[in-house]
């Protein structure tokens, strides 16, 4: 074999093996958080749209905890492209607990904020949690010019993993 030959069959080679990875990054196919312990969490939430402008529109999500252990909870952001965006947003949670997650202060002072995040138009949310034992319920707060504030539920709230318990 030649050495462009050689080469060539390299490069056609690497390729299709590069071909054959799968990619890792978005909602569906990157790993939901590690939480405490290293305990991994286990999606059980997927909604949008979500979207957030400063000064503007807000995504607010609650969810409350049904279980009677406590367990911890996460929020991720991905943007239009399905990128992960801001930095995932953390939780305990006792049973019966509640917590709101917020893309600003503005949407609930209390709330727990997704920081870092940039404008956000057409996301999607994954929420994860330790346990499946978690009920969410989602809206956009809309704020107009004449201060007004309008809430619209999420268009998609979708459930992933199965509540199994009593």
């Amino acid at each position: 074999m030649t050495t462009r030959a050689a080469r060539s069959a390299l490069g056609i080679t690497l390729a299709l093996t590069c071909l054959a990875q799968p990619a890792v990054s978005g909602l569906l196919d990157s790993p939901p958080p590690t939480f405490s312990g290293g305990q991994i969490g286990q999606v059980v939430y997927r909604m949008g749209p979500v979207y957030f402008e400063p000064g503007w529109a807000d995504t607010v999500i609650a969810c409350e905890h049904a279980g009677d252990q406590t367990l911890e909870i996460a929020i991720e952001l991905f943007d239009s492209s399905d990128q992960l965006t801001g930095r995932p947003a953390m939780a305990r949670l006792d049973p019966g607990g509640r917590v709101v997650f917020v893309t600003s202060r503005a949407a609930d002072p209390s709330g727990v904020v997704v920081e870092q995040l940039p404008k956000l138009q057409f996301g999607k949310a994954r929420i994860s949690a330790t346990s499946p034992r978690i009920t969410c319920q989602a809206y956009t707060r809309v704020r107009s010019n004449d201060g007004t504030v309008r809430e619209v539920a999420l268009e998609l709230v979708k459930r992933i993993a199965r509540d199994t318990g009593p």
